[in-house]
């Protein structure tokens, strides 16, 4: 019988067991993520995963451990797999309904970090809920609106803002490509769907076959919502109002550019820290 179908068995020999079979892989971060998915999942503490060599890992703990393992090697994310992602420093929920944020985002909150607070946001495209969540969270903006064409996704961030007892964001599902929004801020907010749809077939399986297609591409060229944005969002822009956007290449920084500008906007840009262009910051002077 094999020690993996026995009632229990040292902790050392999973983790043994795991890094084993997920060296096999491509997976750059496979260690960590076995300690992280049994701090976690499995609430075994660091210091029994480091340094206990007598811990036992019981049959329903071993069965999940084995799971987790199964499915990474198929290349689904780990965040999906925990149904967790860390934005900013705080958690958030996510599934395959949202996508999983990434740290290049946070470069929204830090920007929007310089200036006073906000009396009133807009996050568009809000999936899990992360930035606008996390705007409230560092009280950058008094009142946040978020808002997703995705029933599902909506739920989710409604969730999470429950999860840290906001009130002060409002969540909607709504599509604003097609239904126009009356209310006007101070702050707009986006990590639109930036993909070209050429760009899109190549990206990695772990990525298409598992995160939301719609949360990614626009299915065209990737400027589409850039030029709804461009000639839309100064209608809903207060006075002295900023718009902070992120953007997914470098090599559409001047078509992005003459978009925003055509319609009167000023703009800066910001690096994130791999030095390439990844938020844009538009206004009227």
């Amino acid at each position: 019988m094999s020690f993996l179908e026995s009632d229990s068995i040292l902790l050392h020999e999973l983790i043994t067991y795991g890094n084993n079979k997920l060296d096999t892989s491509s997976l750059s971060n496979s260690k960590k993520e076995i300690e992280w998915f049994l701090e976690d999942q499995l609430s075994i503490s660091f210091y029994d995963i480091k340094f206990n060599k007598n811990h036992k890992v019981y049959k329903k703990d071993i069965s999940l451990f084995l799971k987790f393992i199964k499915r990474r090697l198929t290349g689904e994310p780990f965040q999906y797999i925990i149904n967790n992602a860390n934005f900013y420093g705080y958690d958030f929920f996510v599934n395959k309904k949202t996508l999983i944020p990434r740290p290049e985002t946070e470069l929204i909150i830090s920007i929007a970090k310089q200036y006073n607070t906000f009396n009133k946001a807009l996050d568009i495209g809000t999936g899990s809920g992360n930035i606008a969540i996390t705007l409230a969270m560092e009280n950058i903006a008094n009142e946040i609106d978020a808002i997703d064409i995705s029933s599902e996704a909506i739920n989710i961030a409604r969730n999470n803002a429950k999860t840290y007892s906001l009130n002060n964001v409002k969540l909607y599902q709504h599509d604003f490509l097609s239904k126009p929004i009356k209310c006007k801020y101070d702050l707009i907010v986006s990590n639109p769907p930036y993909i070209s749809i050429d760009d899109y077939q190549k990206l990695d399986n772990h990525i298409k076959d598992y995160e939301p297609r719609k949360s990614l591409t626009d299915f065209h060229n990737g400027l589409s919502f850039y030029n709804f944005f461009a000639k839309n969002l100064g209608k809903i822009l207060k006075s002295g109002g900023k718009i902070i956007l992120e953007i997914g290449y470098e090599e559409t920084k001047p078509d992005i550019e003459k978009l925003f500008l055509k319609e009167g906007f000023s703009c800066i840009w910001h690096k994130d820290l791999n030095n390439n262009y990844r938020v844009a910051e538009f206004f009227f002077e």
